[in-house]
C-alpha cells in the first residue's frame, strides 16, 4: 500500500511547509490594531478576517478566543439592541 506523506495533504491555496496563522494569532493581531476601536459582531470578524487575512475561520472557532480575550479585560462583550446578539468591542 501506498501511503501519503503528511506533507502532501489537499491543502492547494496554502504554501507548501508553511501554514496560515491560526485564529488566536490573527486576533491578537486585530487587537494591535483600531479595528476594536468600533463595536463588531462575531460574523463581521470572520467577515473581515477572510477579506484582510485570507483566513476562512467559522465563528464558532473565534467566539471561544474572543470570549477569553473578554475575560482578560483585552475586548468588551457587549449585547447588540438591534439583534440581540453579542458584539466585541475594545476594553
Amino acid at each position: 500500500k501506498a501511503r501519503r506523506s503528511k506533507n502532501n495533504d489537499d491543502d492547494d491555496h496554502a504554501p507548501r511547509g508553511r501554514k496560515k496563522p491560526g485564529a488566536t494569532k490573527i486576533l491578537n493581531q486585530l487587537l494591535a490594531t483600531d479595528y476594536f476601536n468600533a463595536r463588531h459582531s462575531i460574523s463581521a470578524i470572520a467577515d473581515y478576517c477572510k477579506e484582510h487575512y485570507d483566513s476562512d475561520f467559522k465563528t464558532s472557532e473565534l467566539s471561544g478566543i474572543l470570549l477569553k480575550l473578554a475575560k482578560e479585560n483585552k475586548l468588551r462583550r457587549e449585547r447588540s439592541n438591534d439583534n440581540n446578539r453579542f458584539e466585541y468591542v475594545r476594553a
